[in-house]
């Protein structure tokens, strides 16, 4: 899973170049966000770390937050599509979070500022409001969370769970997730994450905890 949209679609040669350009754009401000923040970052920094003057960045976005807003929309729509592929190949609970966790460690291995992004704007109160300011954005978290609700309420009926409102199951399984891919990058520093490994010791935790079976 990546972030960045490298689309196939039949593009004029104009086209091309300005889809490029954009991109371009968004990476070297996904690094930027990271390392200082979105309150930090400014749009100088960003021209410069894409090597675009200024006044380029205003041919394609309003202002900072504007390019903010578009980077987190591709990201979002680019795990909504890892989620809806994921939903494709299984109807247990169990097995769709082992592949979306998997999936999640192997987004974070090769998409270091994105995954450091997104997991800053977690920890920091109310980062995730610049979200409610894209109608994108919010459609593509509907579809997110109906794709996880149909998971938890279908497992509650099977007698697979029990019943706890879905949201809190959500925002458990996301922060654990986000947490502990967090400590084995940058805490433990591992060069090599046994992906298959630590995606089950995740999942055992959350819904086994640590008691001793």
């Amino acid at each position: 899973m990546d972030y960045i949209n490298n689309s196939e679609e039949i593009l004029s040669r104009k086209e091309r170049e300005r889809q490029f350009k954009r991109n371009e754009i968004l990476k070297a401000a996904c690094k930027i966000f990271a390392e200082n923040g979105f309150e930090n970052s400014t749009l100088d920094e960003i021209a410069e770390a894409s090597e675009y003057g200024k006044g380029t960045l205003y041919n394609y976005f309003q202002n900072k937050e504007d390019i903010y807003v578009a980077l987190l929309e591709m990201i979002i729509q680019n795990y909504l599509n890892m989620l809806s592929e994921s939903a494709n190949k299984t109807d247990n609970i169990f097995d769709f979070l082992k592949i979306v966790t998997e999936e999640l460690i192997k987004f974070s291995l090769n998409n270091d500022d994105a995954f450091l992004l997104l997991t800053k704007m977690r920890a920091i109160p109310n980062g995730e409001s610049h979200l409610k300011k894209s109608k994108k954005l919010e459609e593509h978290l509907s579809n997110v969370n109906q794709i996880y609700t149909k998971y938890f309420n279908k497992s509650v009926e099977n007698g697979e769970i029990r019943k706890i409102d879905n949201e809190t199951i959500l925002v458990l399984y996301r922060n654990l997730a986000f947490s502990y891919i967090y400590h084995l990058k940058y805490c433990k520093k591992l060069e090599n994450i046994d992906i298959k490994k630590e995606s089950q010791f995740l999942l055992d935790f959350l819904f086994n905890g640590i008691k001793n079976n």
